[in-house]
């Protein structure tokens, strides 16, 4: 299983993301089954078809 790094506590395995919705405040990361976001400031950043979030320096 493969992990994206959130932030410096959070990791989630990409294949388990439902949506990511792009705001204009931070990112809102929804797991799939779960209505709640992870919210983070990361940058979203795209390859191919799966979507991988990078943390902003």
């Amino acid at each position: 299983m493969k992990l994206v790094k959130i932030d410096d506590y959070t990791y989630v395995n990409p294949e388990s993301i439902g949506a990511i919705e792009d705001g204009s405040f931070g990112t809102n990361i929804y797991l799939t089954g779960s209505d709640k976001p992870i919210e983070t400031s990361a940058e979203i950043k795209k390859y191919s078809t799966l979507f991988a979030v990078a943390r902003s320096t």
